[in-house]
């Protein structure tokens, strides 16, 4: 058990802390002996489920999202120590959804070359739009990219309207979808064609919600109005998995791991700064004050010459002022007649190494971040990373925009655009209309007023 002493000394029984002149004193231990094993979390992300595995729940075969069935929670723990993981993953939903949706209709016309060519022309539609408002499509859209770019799937789960409940109001039935976040929904196993016919959603931190997890029929895609509720599950494919799929910056999960501990070092070695002293004594030296001050063992008298002892030292070893910054300190022993010291104390001083581990570390989490920025699969000059001791130019910054929408977007966008397009397409049969991003390409650089170069649309 640990104590704070009234001089501010933390003890136990045998070890105390000198916090005013850093010294650690031990009965018989050198404090630069100790350690601590890290717990990895890695094997929670690489591990892939097998097809056979599945958990069995009121009859249900619901598969495991990662091995303790809790990879988005494990992996967001994870990001929540990084110092830039967030704010990396932040930019590529940005850049997924920049330029804003818009409604559009298709045609084929022929270009300057003669050769024909998919024409989207953008429109403006009233009903539809209240439509896209009452479920709340801007939001959708934003909790879709987020799940596709932290784990690479979403599951949609459609509602019909009130009037899809009759025949009489057929023109105004209406597929309403919503997003189940990554953390609740999972999936059911393969049946003996190789279907999932089920997702189920439940909060599987909560015991008692991921027993009764609500148990929700795939979408009938031909007629998805057949079913009050339905759900489709959306993933980016991984290689080799079987279900879920994994974020490409899985591989880098040792490096982000690596870059989380580096902070905390640093932090710990400011708050807590590293011993300089090593002061070591006996039980016996302890026994001769007591004896020497009439005093019992473990008595309160006892504990308060400890206490006084302790702070003389603390007081000895500190140096507030500058003329005691090179204060040197002599100690007296006393030998016995076979040559062996009696009990007393000893006090060395502990090398500092941590300005070197500083340095070593700065230049390791310089490389750390590197590998992170490529694992997320994110150009550096996007990144808002300092390379080199310098930001990207203008003109980086826009070559790599218009190669990133031209050739990282595209596919996530049509993976979020599945459900509001699917519903749409249902809703309104007749008008042909379809959601979409709008492209954005910087193509020239003007030169401001203060001379610098800043690139346009």
């Amino acid at each position: 058990m640990i104590r704070r002493t009234p001089s501010g000394i933390y003890r136990s029984q045998s070890a105390a802390i000198l916090p005013k002149s850093g010294g650690m004193f031990l009965l018989d231990t050198n404090p630069r002996d100790t350690y601590y094993e890290e717990q990895s979390l890695v094997p929670q992300y690489v591990e892939e489920t097998r097809k056979d595995f599945y958990m069995l729940i009121n009859g249900n075969k619901i598969i495991p999202n990662g091995p303790n069935n809790l990879f988005p929670q494990d992996l967001k723990r994870l990001l929540d120590r990084d110092n830039d993981m967030h704010g990396l993953l932040r930019t590529k939903i940005d850049l997924l959804l920049s330029g804003g949706w818009y409604l559009y209709t298709e045609r084929l016309d022929k270009d300057e070359k003669g050769q024909t060519k998919l024409v989207k022309d953008e429109v403006l539609d009233p009903e539809i739009e209240d439509y896209l408002e009452s479920y709340d499509l801007d939001n959708y859209l934003a909790e879709a990219a987020t799940d596709m770019v932290y784990v690479e799937n979403n599951t949609p789960v459609f509602r019909r309207n009130i009037y899809s409940r009759s025949n009489l109001f057929r023109e105004k039935w209406r597929l309403l979808p919503m997003l189940v976040g990554s953390e609740d929904s999972r999936l059911e196993a393969y049946d003996e064609n190789n279907r999932i016919n089920h997702i189920f959603a439940a909060d599987w931190t909560d015991p008692e919600s991921s027993r009764k997890p609500s148990k929700i029929p795939m979408v009938n895609t031909d007629d998805p109005f057949s079913q009050p509720v339905s759900a489709k599950f959306i993933c980016f494919p991984s290689f080799a998995s079987k279900y879920y799929g994994r974020p490409p910056f899985i591989g880098a999960v040792n490096y982000i791991e690596l870059a989380t501990l580096i902070p905390y070092w640093h932090k710990d070695n400011i708050k807590n700064a590293a011993f300089n002293w090593h002061i070591q004594s006996s039980f016996e030296y302890w026994q001769k004050m007591y004896e020497e001050n009439n005093i019992t063992p473990g008595s309160k008298e006892a504990v308060e010459l400890e206490d006084e002892i302790l702070a003389e030292f603390d007081s000895i070893l500190y140096s507030e002022t500058a003329e005691n910054a090179q204060k040197r300190i002599h100690t007296k022993f006393s030998y016995s007649a076979d040559g062996k010291p009696l009990p007393g104390i000893t006090i060395t001083p502990l090398q500092d190494n941590t300005k070197e581990r500083s340095t070593a570390y700065t230049d390791l989490f310089k490389i750390v971040n590197q590998a992170k920025i490529s694992g997320v699969h994110l150009d550096p000059t996007l990144a808002n990373t300092v390379i080199d001791g310098k930001l990207s130019s203008g003109s980086e910054k826009m070559h790599a925009f218009n190669l990133h929408n031209k050739v990282v977007t595209p596919m996530p966008r049509r993976l979020i655009l599945w459900a509001p397009n699917f519903a749409l397409k249902h809703s309104f049969p007749n008008k042909n209309i379809k959601i979409g991003f709008r492209e954005i390409e910087l193509v020239t650089q003007d030169n401001t007023t203060t001379g610098t170069k800043e690139p346009k649309e």
